[in-house]
């Protein structure tokens, strides 16, 4: 399940944002971790950023942020929740 949904974030993510800031918030990524947020993403989507961000917080996930190319800062809960999306609705 993870090495699919790397992948896809690769294909999507990469073209945006370039290989560094992919490998960044994807690189504590394991299995367990992707369960967990996809079923917090299906549980509820329209509030699963701030589920993913909560799970984040409690799990001691101290990077909250990411810079974007363009200087803009993002929340890690956003960029999985958005890449989450694409996942479980397969359309990448």
């Amino acid at each position: 399940m993870v090495q699919d949904f790397l992948t896809m974030c690769r294909t999507i993510y990469v073209p945006i944002h370039g290989e560094e800031l992919v490998n960044k918030v994807f690189y504590t990524l394991t299995e367990d971790k992707l369960k967990k947020m996809v079923k917090i993403y299906r549980k509820c989507p329209a509030f699963s950023w701030q589920n993913i961000e909560t799970y984040l917080k409690t799990n001691n996930y101290n990077r909250n942020k990411v810079t974007l190319k363009d200087g803009t800062k993002m929340n890690l809960s956003t960029f999985y929740s958005n890449a989450i999306q694409h996942y479980v609705l397969q359309d990448y």
